[in-house]
């Protein structure tokens, strides 16, 4: 009687090709029913059953399943469970697989280290929203530090590697084709993606490749590179593209990233300032003068001035600071940080952007109906008053981003720009035009012409007429 070993190998593996290979991926739900994932076997790992047959069919069929198929998981929880369910002498040789890495992040490093344990694979394809991701860890540490309908700065593109899962991906290396693709919605069409040029692009995939080396390992003979003997030219050109980053900078004393090797200290852009004084001399000024500053927290900004010398002070040009002010001992916290921005000489753009501590003020008035802004003096909130003490500044304002989508709101109305008096939408109105009134007089103060009588006046925001620069005050400093 005929035996199916007794075949000829290439047509035993022809018959293991039409049994077992699949024209699409197989996902997770037909990977189970392939193997009867549920059948009583005695054992919590499975095979397809061909492979139960005998020792010999499995190793010759193991290699054609396993390699010669495309394997899609829908989520990190399948991919780990089917790591979990797959035999460790079958899960090497595994070739092809995609991954959908959605929000639901719950299981992704313990799914990479099973990716880890596929000592075979050739080409790895993650479907990602990365701007998704970005927000999601952003939001994590405030609302305001998020991005709208912009791109994210590279600083924070920078958040994506504290994704969860994203230590697992980190550990896995020589992988021959690592892409991340655009996440497919419910109508098959392509959602999300990849920033361009974004991290997941130029760092991740690259180092799970193998194409950017971890470590420094070429060195002269004396261990030292002459980078005096370079004319200055292109000394400051090497300056630039280390020390200038585009978008706003977040100055933080703590590393912005997180690394498999987390043991491992990561090194301050700032380090090359400590080479020798001739360098520092060189350099300084590069990165304080050109690059954009970005706090997020008023006192961010005031430990920040506290620890910079005159000289690197006086460099300074460019602020964006989100206010929060921190009252006790009867000190506000912001009243002195705004005074310290006097140091600045060489400031030439200040924004100041509020979240609701001026549109929060539009009260609703309970005993006559309707709302009030009667309190909401942009000159009256704490630390406004000092920003009339700068000189110079080219660009300066201050912003309340919750007040600018009330706007928006208002602006929606059937009967903008005449509304109703005393709804919220015409307090609105009436407070985006008090503002841009105070932001016109705080440019004014720049060439020291203080508009005094909006400073003593607290009810000023609330007449049909805004205060106008008197003659008498041009020249004149605010008592405050």
């Amino acid at each position: 009687m005929a035996n199916f070993n007794d075949l000829p190998k290439p047509v035993r593996e022809q018959i293991y090709r039409l049994h077992l290979i699949r024209d699409g991926p197989i996902t997770a739900a037909e990977h189970r029913k392939i193997v009867k994932h549920g059948h009583k076997t005695g054992c919590h790992r499975f095979m397809p059953p061909l492979l139960e047959l005998s020792k010999k069919i499995e190793r010759e069929a193991a290699r054609i399943y396993y390699g010669g198929n495309h394997f899609a998981f829908d989520s990190p929880v399948d991919a780990y469970l089917l790591c979990s369910n797959t035999w460790p002498r079958h899960l090497r040789l595994i070739r092809k697989v995609t991954l959908t890495w959605n929000d639901n992040a719950r299981m992704a490093t313990e799914a990479f280290d099973g990716f880890g344990r596929m000592k075979d694979l050739a080409e790895l394809l993650i479907r990602v929203d990365e701007k998704r991701m970005l927000r999601t860890m952003l939001l994590r540490r405030k609302a305001h530090q998020s991005f709208g309908w912009e791109d994210p700065t590279p600083q924070q593109q920078r958040a994506v590697l504290k994704f969860p899962g994203m230590v697992g991906l980190l550990r896995l290396s020589g992988i021959p084709l690592v892409r991340f693709l655009p996440m497919k919605n419910h109508d098959g069409q392509d959602a999300g993606g990849p920033i361009p040029g974004g991290v997941l692009e130029t760092h991740v995939a690259p180092r799970i490749m193998g194409k950017v080396s971890r470590h420094v390992t070429h060195q002269s003979d004396n261990g030292s590179f002459p980078f005096l003997s370079l004319s200055p030219e292109l000394r400051n050109r090497i300056y630039d593209l280390l020390l200038c980053i585009p978008g706003r900078f977040q100055p933080s004393s703590k590393p912005s990233t997180s690394t498999a090797e987390k043991n491992k200290p990561l090194h301050s852009l700032l380090s090359i300032l400590g080479v020798n004084k001739q360098v520092h001399d060189e350099a300084v000024g590069i990165f304080y003068h050109y690059n954009s500053f970005d706090f997020h927290y008023s006192l961010h900004l005031h430990g920040f001035l506290l620890s910079l010398g005159q000289q690197r002070q006086a460099f300074i040009r460019d602020i964006n600071v989100h206010y929060a002010d921190i009252k006790s001992g009867g000190m506000s916290l912001i009243e002195m940080t705004f005074g310290m921005l006097r140091r600045l000489t060489g400031l030439q753009r200040l924004e100041v952007v509020m979240h609701g501590e001026l549109c929060n003020k539009i009260v609703r008035r309970y005993w006559a109906g309707g709302y009030s802004m009667s309190s909401a003096n942009p000159a009256l909130i704490p630390g406004m008053k000092a920003l009339f003490e700068l000189r110079g500044l080219k660009n300066i304002s201050v912003r309340d981003a919750t007040l600018e989508a009330r706007m928006e709101g208002a602006k929606m109305d059937a009967s903008y720009p005449v509304l109703a008096a005393g709804t919220v939408k015409a307090c609105v109105v009436k407070l985006t035009q008090a503002l841009e009134h105070f932001n016109s007089a705080l440019r004014d103060a720049q060439d020291g012409r203080v508009n005094r009588e909006l400073l003593e006046d607290n009810k000023w925001h609330i007449r049909y007429v805004f205060p106008t620069l008197k003659e008498a005050d041009r020249g004149r400093s605010p008592e405050l």
